[in-house]
């Protein structure tokens, strides 16, 4: 093996992660998935997009989710966020910080639009505190992102809001895991840096 191959090899999710997160699709999702990864508050820390370019990807992913459950009408929207309890907490929550209002005012949304194509009575907070318990109950941040990427991974489609090295990886996950498909089934979307 090159050095690069036996470096994505140590990437890629282990046979652990992978058993939690087909664990967490067929016991809680009970459904394929189409993965929709919101990097929200990592575009408004790192990025001066105004708020109208911001919405503008976030309803361009929305509309793309929708046209992915046309052509696979069995699978759920499953959103990562990084504004969740397990995200990355970049930014300060001071009520004096508008960059993280706008984020979470987007999430919120995000959230509303996409809890109307599945209809669940489950929160957000509900789903991910069932990932929690499915993940081994271990309150690391990172486990919990390594888990949400490998769902990503294993999803029918996946949607990329927001860019970074995250995103690359679950990508590229999802392209290893899909190489045999003639129509990888992605949309990305404000994923400059």
């Amino acid at each position: 093996l090159s050095f690069i191959d036996s470096a994505h090899r140590l990437l890629l999710p282990s046979v652990a992660l992978e058993q939690k997160a087909k664990q967490y699709v067929n016991t809680v999702l009970k459904s394929n998935v189409i993965a929709v990864m919101m990097r929200l508050e990592w575009i408004l820390a790192y990025s001066d997009m105004p708020r109208q370019e911001v919405q503008m990807c976030v309803l361009k992913a929305l509309r793309d989710v929708k046209m992915f459950r046309a052509k696979f009408p069995s699978s759920i929207p499953f959103i990562i966020s990084d504004l969740e309890r397990y995200g990355t907490h970049t930014l300060n929550k001071t009520l004096e910080n508008t960059r993280y209002q706008l984020a979470e005012e987007i999430a919120r949304y995000v959230q509303d639009q996409i809890s109307e194509l599945y209809h669940h009575d489950w929160s957000h907070e509900q789903w991910e505190k069932e990932l929690y318990r499915i993940g081994g109950d271990i309150e690391d941040s990172g486990y919990i992102a390594q888990l949400e990427r490998t769902i990503a991974s294993q999803a029918d489609c996946l949607v990329l809001v927001g860019g970074g090295n995250f995103q690359e990886l679950a990508l590229s996950y999802y392209i290893e895991r899909h190489k045999h498909m003639k129509d990888k089934c992605v949309s990305i979307w404000c994923a400059g840096e």
